[in-house]
This record gives C-alpha cells, structure tokens and sequence, in this order.
C-alpha cells in the first residue's frame, strides 16, 4: 500500500474541498430557485458560496446538511442575515442565544425562515414595479411615495411580516436596526435616499454591498458620483437583475 505522505493528504484535502465546493455551488442555484437571475455569474455565486462555507464553519457548522442550509438562508436573508438585528428571530430560533454557536440546528431556522416568507412573499414582477417606481419617484423628486416611508410605516410594516404572534417589533429594536444600517455613514444622507436604502436592505439583506452577488454596489459607493445617482444606479442594479429572470 502507498504511503500517504503530508503532501498526498493536503493534496486529497483540497480534492476533497473543491468537490465539495461544486456540490454547494449546485445547491445554492438550486436554494435560488425562481430567484436565479442570468445577473448572477458562475464568478458571483461561486464567491457567494465559498463566504457562506466560511461563514457557516465559523458557526461550528460542519456537516454538508448543515452548511446547506445555512447557505439556504444566506440566498433567502442576506449573505449576513446573522448579524442583521432585523432577523434577530431566526438566529436566536437556531440556537437560543445568539452569542453561542449555532451547534447543528439550522433546519429549525429553514422552517421559521419559510413561515416568514410566506407571509411577506411578493413576486418578482410586484418588486420589479415597485422599483420602478422607487426609482421614477426618486429621480423626479416626487416624495409622495417616499415621504410615507418614515419610522412610524416601517413599524408597522415590520409588526406585518411579524413570523411568530408573540413577536412583536418594539420602538427600540426599530431604533436598532436603523442604527445598524447606518447609511449615513456610507454617504447616503438625504431621507430620500435613506428611505430606499433600507427598502433595499429589507430586499437583499444587511450589508448588502458586501453580497458578492452585487460586487458592483460597493464600487459604486466608492465613487466620487452625487448621491442620487449613487442610490439610481443601485436601483438600477436590482432592476436590470429583475428583469435578467431565467425563464
């Protein structure tokens, strides 16, 4: 029998770790499903899928069945749906204290994940009016729309897509998730531009110009562009990527 010497381990390792990268890669298409825009190259979803390997192991998720999962999440929630206050819920449904580890119990997160999104569910084509609209409005600064999109609506929207009866948003963790947000601290300043931003945000999830799906958001706010067309050519993004739907 061969020896298996250090080199031939490392290199059965990474045999090993690029299959299994396919396998996930494969699985996050599929976790896609009707989400599965030509917009995401084969380039994005796999930079998608390696950050959520990482960010599942540094869970302590180790089993294929777990990182799957927790991969289902990242598609339905956000690449940092763990950090985002706004799901504090689900990671707290998974483990009971988001300061441990989540320790093997991402199914139950997946099965609260689908209850709430049965309950916020809107098809690609109300989204994609939706911002077209957002963006008409913002453009020729007509605030109809966006004036409404002030603390009090944004409550009561989130007591809405409430997932559990006794779950109930209270004014300070409204308080946190814009804090979290911050868009001020990106540059965005305007309340205009700050109302799509968390519209945005509720759609593709915390920090989602960090998304290796959307590499282009934060090259964008890095420019020396103005704000609004800094917030017209995220919307854009979104739009076109909508509109990119694989039949």
């Amino acid at each position: 029998m061969a020896e298996l010497t250090a080199n031939n381990l490392q290199a059965f390792n990474e045999d090993g770790e690029k299959r299994f990268l396919e396998k996930a890669k494969k699985r996050v298409k599929k976790h896609m499903g009707d989400e599965y825009y030509s917009c995401f190259t084969d380039e994005k979803i796999h930079n998608f899928t390696l950050l959520g390997i990482k960010r599942a192991r540094a869970h302590n998720l180790i089993s294929e069945g777990e990182i799957f999962d927790y991969l289902w999440l990242m598609v339905k929630f956000g690449a940092y749906f763990d950090l985002d206050v706004h799901y504090h819920w689900l990671y707290e449904y998974i483990d009971g204290d988001p300061d441990n580890l989540m320790q093997g119990k991402t199914i139950h997160g997946v099965d609260q994940g689908r209850r709430y999104l049965q309950l916020i569910y809107f098809s690609d084509d109300v989204w994609l009016e939706r911002f077209k609209r957002f963006k008409k409005d913002y453009k020729e600064s007509n605030l109809t729309i966006l004036a409404k999109l002030d603390r009090g609506h944004l409550l009561q929207a989130m007591k809405s897509y409430n997932p559990d009866d006794s779950y109930i948003i209270k004014k300070e963790m409204l308080e946190k998730i814009y804090a979290q947000q911050n868009p001020a601290g990106l540059g965005i300043q305007s309340s205009a531009s700050q109302a799509l931003w968390f519209i945005l945000s509720v759609d593709l999830g915390f920090r989602f110009y960090d998304n290796p799906l959307y590499p282009g958001i934060r090259d964008i706010l890095n420019s020396e562009i103005d704000e609004k067309e800094k917030i017209i050519k995220i919307l854009d993004i979104k739009i076109k990527c909508l509109q990119s739907k694989k039949k």
